[in-house]
């Protein structure tokens, strides 16, 4: 009898623990991949009432139970279903990305509940499209020449006849702007060449400063560390359009190579303004440089040890090259 008490009074116990330690709405069977209570918000998610993130484990987690998808065809749909929900905490529990909540706009009639700083009332709707590793499918590809009046430009551009010519740095940065659509449509390749340089002070050579009277514009160069990651600044009214600040602007799996003088630096610069973690860019190793070379009107790689080697007639073979160096976001 005794030893039938005790493990009556280990039960209730165990009981206890695990009512306590368990998620606010329902307790969660790891092996079977659902709840073992009915959802309590009935079919919000659709109709199974004891599914998990949708049915994809893999790609998305709810440890508390909170924030709920709302459309099972479409995952990165969630809504608000708790009064401690915020932006921050969808970003970081579905995603594990809690800097990244500023990329998550608002769906349908969701109104402004103080969205500058994450927070939203039950029943908020918002889209995590842009978190999606996967949106690579809705991505935009960008390939840039910025030495369009060089022979380096002309030889680039046959090697890439569909590359849009960019004549300023200023500029280069519109264009990132446009087909990013500031977020809505987030970009997933790109690659740049020619006089996308990262200079301590951004000071021109001769060639550029002629070319700067040439075309009556401040500068050729586009310099990263001009900008921040958290810029614009977002506002409620900029979510609704699908727009957020910089790091928004491409995929959380976005992969780009700058072929450039001084290409690392400018490299590692724009990761950390640009790229989240996942993301990368590739870029020739430091003192490597891209100019023309000899033959007037191709060319090539400088390795810093003479004349450049000559890539422009075998463009693949240079892609294909065991020298480039990968630089990861870390955003």
């Amino acid at each position: 009898m005794k030893h039938a008490a005790r493990l009556m009074m280990v039960l209730v116990t165990l009981t206890c623990v695990l009512a306590w330690a368990a998620p606010a709405s329902a307790m969660y069977h790891p092996s079977l991949g659902r709840w073992l209570q009915r959802d309590p918000v009935g079919h919000v998610d659709g109709p199974n009432v004891y599914e998990y993130v949708a049915g994809s484990p893999a790609d998305a987690q709810d440890p508390s139970g909170l924030w709920k998808n709302y459309d099972s065809r479409k995952p990165y749909l969630w809504c608000a279903d708790n009064p401690n929900d915020t932006l921050q905490s969808l970003a970081a529990r579905k995603y594990g990305t809690v800097d990244s909540w500023v990329c998550l706009w608002p769906e349908g009639d969701t109104q402004d509940h103080g969205y500058s700083t994450g927070r939203v009332a039950v029943g908020d709707k918002y889209s995590a499209k842009n978190l999606e590793r996967s949106s690579c499918t809705g991505g935009t590809n960008v390939e840039v020449n910025l030495d369009m009046l060089g022979a380096f430009g002309q030889s680039y551009q046959l090697n890439r006849p569909m590359a849009v010519q960019v004549a300023t740095g200023d500029r280069l940065y519109e264009l990132l702007k446009r087909k990013s659509k500031e977020g809505l449509t987030p970009i997933r390749r790109f690659e740049f060449a020619g006089h996308a340089q990262e200079w301590p002070r951004l000071v021109p050579s001769d060639e550029a400063r002629l070319l700067m009277k040439r075309l009556g514009r401040r500068s050729v160069h586009f310099s990263p560390r001009g900008y921040s990651p958290d810029e614009p600044a977002p506002t409620f009214q900029r979510a609704k359009e699908g727009k957020g600040p910089h790091r928004c602007w491409f995929t959380r799996n976005a992969e780009g190579r700058v072929i450039a003088c001084d290409a690392s630096t400018f490299a590692r610069a724009f990761a950390d303004t640009f790229l989240r973690e996942g993301a990368s860019i590739q870029s020739l190793p430091y003192g490597w440089g891209a100019h023309t070379v000899p033959s007037g009107r191709s060319w090539g790689v400088d390795t810093g040890a003479g004349t450049p080697t000559d890539w422009s007639g075998n463009f693949k073979a240079f892609l294909a090259g065991s020298y480039w160096l990968t630089i990861m976001g870390r955003l």
